[in-house]
C-alpha cells in the first residue's frame, strides 16, 4: 500500500531516498525542537542526518511524505501506518478498565496512524485532510 493520495492541496507520496532537496526540506521542518520532541525523536541536526533518516526510517512501506502543492511539492511532514507498539499496548493491558474498553482493538493486525507536520503549516488543517484520505484508503485496504 505505497500508492500516492491526492487532495486539492496535498500529495501524500513515498519518500525519495537519494534526493538532497528532499532531505533539506525534511531538515528544515524536523530540526524544530517542538516537532521532534512531541513525536518522540530528537530534532534533526543536519541535512545529511535527515537524508539518513529518509533512507533508514521513513522510506518504508506505509510511510508517506506530506507535500503541499502550492509549496512546490517539497515534504513538510510525514504520515505513517505502523503496528501498535508495546508503549501503547502495555498501559492498556495493565489497567483493567482500559483493557475492557480498548482490548478488543489490540490484535496482532492492529495499526496506528501517526503524523507530524511542519510548524508553518500548523492551524491550516492540512493534517486532517491527509489523515482523512489515508484513513479511507486503510479501510478499503483492510476490508
Amino acid at each position: 500500500m505505497s500508492e500516492m493520495i491526492e487532495t486539492a492541496r496535498l500529495l501524500l507520496r513515498p519518500w525519495k531516498t537519494d534526493d538532497r532537496a528532499e532531505a533539506a526540506s525534511l531538515f528544515r521542518y524536523a530540526s524544530d525542537p517542538d516537532i521532534g520532541l512531541l513525536c518522540g525523536w530528537p530534532p534533526h541536526t543536519s541535512v545529511e542526518g535527515s537524508l539518513n533518516d529518509i533512507r533508514n526510517i521513513l522510506a518504508v512501506e506505509n510511510n508517506w511524505a506530506i507535500t503541499v502543492k502550492e509549496h512546490g511539492g517539497e515534504p513538510v511532514g510525514s504520515i505513517a501506518l505502523k503496528s501498535v507498539g508495546h508503549r501503547t499496548i502495555d498501559p492498556v493491558k495493565a489497567d483493567g478498565a482500559l483493557m475492557e474498553r480498548y482490548g478488543k482493538y489490540l490484535g496482532d493486525d492492529t495499526l496506528e496512524l501517526g503524523y507530524w507536520i511542519g510548524r508553518p503549516f500548523w492551524g491550516e488543517r492540512l493534517h486532517a485532510r491527509g489523515v482523512e484520505r489515508r484513513a479511507r484508503l486503510c479501510v478499503r485496504y483492510v476490508a
